[in-house]
């Protein structure tokens, strides 16, 4: 558990540090949906673990999210609960975890993720100055392209940390 929070701590400060200061007033690959969104799926197929585990995690991880990075409270949480539910009840139709599965969830995710946050700036009056589609066809690019690149990653630090636990079960 001390590895993911470290983990999500790198992420939130690639994505609003490192990255807002190389990439400024750019589109931004999402480094917390895509870990969420393999984690989430990485989970969904492990048999130990149940549906409520999972949510727990990802809830957990987006209030964490949304109080390191300074985001509205709750609502990356929300947004993330529903996007891992709606990929959680769809697993039996993708593959296992591939990279063809990630680039169709992180799709979902970003959709789902984007307009959710469309949604909520729309409803506070914030002045968008690109159309929506062209914002999220640009952040669907951006996030497949660093899904390609975590990935192969992270998918090698989960398989790792499975490692882990099997050997501590078994010795």
């Amino acid at each position: 558990m001390f590895i993911f929070i470290l983990m999500i701590l790198t992420v939130i400060f690639l994505e609003k540090g490192v990255f807002s200061i190389i990439i400024p007033n750019g589109y931004i690959p999402q480094l917390f949906l895509l870990i969420m969104v393999i984690y989430g799926n990485w989970l969904a197929f492990q048999k130990e673990q149940k549906g409520s585990q999972v949510g727990l995690i990802i809830l957990l991880s987006g209030l964490f999210y949304d109080l390191v990075s300074g985001s509205v409270l709750g609502l990356s949480s929300l947004l993330l609960l529903i996007i891992i539910t709606f990929i959680y009840s769809i697993k039996h139709i993708l593959p296992r975890i591939s990279i063809f599965a990630m680039i169709i969830e992180v799709v979902i995710g970003t959709l789902f993720y984007c307009l959710g946050i469309f949604i909520y700036l729309n409803s506070t009056g914030y002045d968008f100055h690109v159309s929506l589609l062209v914002f999220l066809g640009r952040q669907v690019l951006v996030n497949i392209i660093g899904g390609v690149i975590v990935f192969p990653l992270f998918q090698a630090l989960l398989l790792r940390m499975g490692k882990k636990k099997e050997l501590e079960v078994y010795t």
